[in-house]
């Protein structure tokens, strides 16, 4: 999952400044160069657990239900699976390392750790105190981290991976997850407003797709809205629009891209015509009274550590 910091700062109400430390690449490799494992399509560590199941994230469904939350709540209705496929709680071995409300990536962990230790560095250091981390003031060195996610560490090192799974579940960290999940939503909204959308349903829905368009003409936004110019209104436009996303076949498959279009259309269903509003931060924080309880998600019993 790919992050763009740039220009975000004056888009999310009330929120702190942004960030300031370094991010690098997602590094992944086989042996002998690194330690994962590659089967054609996934990339998972030689440790489990590597996928986790049956959560029901509260924080998750008290935001997506919050008025305060606005758009926002909608697209982490729709993003996780009705708060269902990913939860704050998460932390597995996709890609070396996934966790999260957004399933995010080792590459993201400079960023958070940077939230995390702005908004409680006492949390922060009971958490990874104990660890001889490579951090040079706030800032966790990237190159360490892809070197690490590269290897497997990241997931497989007992040491590590008891902190990160502890910090997973401290309200503060995931009060910094909803933090870094509102920059990616915001970064998401602003490749879209060229487009001349106005309403929740139009730029929340492209915010929904963007992560891992193809890059193909028939998974580009801007051509669906031009294939779609004549619809009478928005809704009718945007309807048009994800149906284009269906029939290119824009995530992964057919079958993906359908299933989350109809993730979106049950999402706003009701509430299609609402104009788009910047999130507030700190009133989408408010939304939940859940910070640090548990989803339910575990990892399959024969990945159990």
């Amino acid at each position: 999952m790919m992050i763009v910091l740039a220009c975000f700062v004056t888009s999310i109400v009330t929120s702190p400044v942004g960030a300031a430390c370094p991010t690098g690449p997602l590094c992944r490799d086989v042996p002998p160069k690194g330690g994962l494992n590659h089967n054609g399509k996934v990339w998972t560590t030689s440790c489990g657990p590597n996928t986790m199941r049956g959560g029901h994230d509260l924080i998750c469904q008290d935001i997506a239900q919050c008025r305060a939350a606005g758009g926002f709540g909608k697209f982490l209705q729709a993003v996780s699976g009705n708060c269902r496929s990913k939860t704050f709680d998460s932390y597995y071995g996709l890609d070396g390392m996934t966790f999260g409300i957004l399933d995010f990536t080792s590459n993201e962990v400079p960023t958070l750790f940077e939230i995390y230790q702005q908004r409680s560095p006492e949390s922060f250091k009971q958490a990874f105190g104990d660890l001889t981390l490579p951090i040079s003031g706030q800032c966790l060195d990237p190159k360490w981290v892809c070197e690490q996610n590269r290897s497997g560490y990241l997931n497989c090192d007992p040491h590590f991976h008891a902190a990160f799974e502890r910090s997973v579940r401290d309200p503060n960290l995931q009060k910094g997850q909803l933090e870094l999940a509102l920059r990616q939503y915001v970064s998401r909204i602003a490749r879209f407003r060229g487009l001349g959308l106005k309403t929740q349903y139009g730029l929340v829905s492209l915010a929904v797709v963007a992560n891992n368009l193809p890059n193909r003409p028939e998974c580009r936004p801007a051509t669906w809205k031009q294939q779609c110019q004549d619809q009478r209104n928005e809704v009718e436009l945007v309807d048009c629009m994800m149906q284009k996303y269906v029939d290119g076949a824009c995530r992964n498959s057919a079958e993906g891209a359908r299933r989350r279009a109809h993730d979106i259309q049950q999402v706003f269903q009701d509430d299609k015509n609402a104009l788009y509003r910047e999130p507030d931060l700190l009133a989408i924080e408010a939304c939940s009274t859940h910070w640090g309880q548990a989803s339910g998600a575990q990892a399959p019993p024969s990945q159990r550590k």
